[in-house]
Protein backbone atom coordinates (compact mmCIF):
# COMPACT_ATOMS: atom_id res chain seq x y z
CA UNK A 1 0.00 0.00 0.00
CA UNK A 2 1.07 3.44 -0.84
CA UNK A 3 0.63 4.52 3.23
CA UNK A 4 3.60 1.92 4.30
CA UNK A 5 0.73 -0.05 6.12
CA UNK A 6 -0.53 -3.38 4.81
CA UNK A 7 -3.42 -6.01 6.19
CA UNK A 8 -0.99 -7.30 8.79
CA UNK A 9 -0.97 -4.02 10.75
CA UNK A 10 -4.83 -4.33 10.85
CA UNK A 11 -6.07 -6.86 13.36
CA UNK A 12 -8.75 -9.10 13.32
CA UNK A 13 -10.38 -8.09 16.88
CA UNK A 14 -11.23 -4.25 14.80
CA UNK A 15 -8.07 -3.10 16.46
CA UNK A 16 -6.78 -0.18 13.98
CA UNK A 17 -2.95 0.66 14.28
CA UNK A 18 -2.39 3.87 15.30
CA UNK A 19 -0.64 6.40 14.23
CA UNK A 20 0.92 8.82 16.86
CA UNK A 21 0.19 12.75 15.96
CA UNK A 22 3.31 14.66 15.54
CA UNK A 23 4.78 16.58 18.53
CA UNK A 24 3.64 19.79 18.95
CA UNK A 25 1.16 19.95 16.60
CA UNK A 26 -2.37 21.36 17.65
CA UNK A 27 -4.99 19.19 17.85
CA UNK A 28 -7.82 21.73 18.76
CA UNK A 29 -9.34 23.48 15.70
CA UNK A 30 -12.80 25.52 15.70
CA UNK A 31 -16.05 23.52 14.72
CA UNK A 32 -16.93 24.33 11.12
CA UNK A 33 -20.04 26.31 10.72
CA UNK A 34 -21.79 23.27 9.49
CA UNK A 35 -21.62 20.90 12.40
CA UNK A 36 -23.39 23.76 14.03
CA UNK A 37 -26.17 23.99 11.39
CA UNK A 38 -26.23 20.24 11.49
CA UNK A 39 -26.78 19.99 15.27
CA UNK A 40 -29.17 22.34 15.04
CA UNK A 41 -31.67 20.58 12.29
CA UNK A 42 -30.87 18.10 14.54
CA UNK A 43 -32.49 20.00 17.52
CA UNK A 44 -35.09 21.20 15.40
CA UNK A 45 -36.13 17.72 14.42
CA UNK A 46 -35.59 16.15 17.72
CA UNK A 47 -37.69 18.95 19.58
CA UNK A 48 -40.60 18.20 16.97
CA UNK A 49 -40.21 14.28 17.49
CA UNK A 50 -40.08 14.96 20.98
CA UNK A 51 -44.05 16.91 20.92
CA UNK A 52 -45.31 14.04 19.45
CA UNK A 53 -43.74 11.21 20.70
CA UNK A 54 -45.43 7.83 22.71
CA UNK A 55 -44.73 7.26 26.43
CA UNK A 56 -42.39 4.37 24.94
CA UNK A 57 -40.41 7.01 22.49
CA UNK A 58 -39.94 9.66 24.81
CA UNK A 59 -37.07 9.18 27.06
CA UNK A 60 -34.57 7.94 24.56
CA UNK A 61 -35.69 11.16 22.01
CA UNK A 62 -35.74 13.50 25.40
CA UNK A 63 -32.07 11.99 26.05
CA UNK A 64 -31.17 12.26 22.92
CA UNK A 65 -32.55 16.10 22.80
CA UNK A 66 -30.41 16.95 25.45
CA UNK A 67 -27.32 15.65 24.51
CA UNK A 68 -27.52 17.28 21.42
CA UNK A 69 -28.16 20.73 23.67
CA UNK A 70 -25.14 20.48 25.13
CA UNK A 71 -22.86 19.73 22.12
CA UNK A 72 -24.55 23.46 20.78
CA UNK A 73 -24.12 24.91 24.30
CA UNK A 74 -20.38 23.19 24.45
CA UNK A 75 -19.43 24.87 20.87
CA UNK A 76 -17.45 28.26 21.05
CA UNK A 77 -19.33 31.19 20.06
CA UNK A 78 -17.57 32.39 16.75
CA UNK A 79 -18.52 36.19 16.05
CA UNK A 80 -18.95 37.09 12.38
CA UNK A 81 -17.65 40.65 11.41
CA UNK A 82 -18.46 43.03 8.59
CA UNK A 83 -15.69 44.54 8.50
CA UNK A 84 -17.60 47.89 9.70
CA UNK A 85 -17.82 47.04 13.35
CA UNK A 86 -13.88 46.79 13.14
CA UNK A 87 -13.54 49.95 11.42
CA UNK A 88 -15.78 51.79 13.96
CA UNK A 89 -14.02 49.98 16.85
CA UNK A 90 -10.83 51.37 15.38
CA UNK A 91 -11.68 54.72 14.91
CA UNK A 92 -13.46 54.45 18.60
CA UNK A 93 -10.13 53.65 20.19
CA UNK A 94 -8.04 56.24 18.55
CA UNK A 95 -10.77 58.94 19.07
CA UNK A 96 -10.02 57.92 23.09
CA UNK A 97 -6.37 57.72 22.67
CA UNK A 98 -6.02 61.66 20.97
CA UNK A 99 -8.62 62.39 24.10
CA UNK A 100 -6.45 61.17 26.59
CA UNK A 101 -3.24 62.62 25.64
Amino acid sequence: MASGLDRSDFGRGGDLAKIPAPVGVPRVSLPSEDQRKRLERLRDRLEAAVEGASDRDLAPLAARYQSVLAELAALPVVEESDGIDDLSAARRRRRAAAAGS
